[in-house]
């Protein structure tokens, strides 16, 4: 499968397709941008929602009294909380890879 003119809405769709059916990206594919952040705890407070855009280091939630922040910049694309684990995905911005 090639990708031919895809927007970045395209791309991510695609990208969260392959993430879903466990398959590789195709080729032409800019690279991942979905991320996803993980943590296990009791007591879950979100500091987002889905579509909220977030900078590096800002808050995501606070869990067991403990603040989440995220490694890069971007979009909230999914909040996954079935307790005790809170998975949040974010659409980083193009740019740099995270670090």
């Amino acid at each position: 499968m090639h990708i031919i003119r895809a927007g970045p809405c395209t791309s991510s769709a695609i990208e969260a397709i392959c993430a879903r059916e466990g398959l590789p990206l195709p080729a032409g594919h800019s690279g991942p941008r979905l991320e996803h952040v993980t943590i296990a705890g009791d007591a879950v407070e979100l500091r987002v929602i889905v579509a909220s855009r977030v900078g590096a280091g800002e808050p995501l939630a606070r869990v067991d009294a403990v603040v989440l922040r995220s490694p890069w910049a971007g979009v909230v694309s999914a909040l996954d909380h079935e307790p005790p684990r809170l998975r949040i995905t974010i659409r980083r911005e193009p740019g740099p890879a995270a670090g």
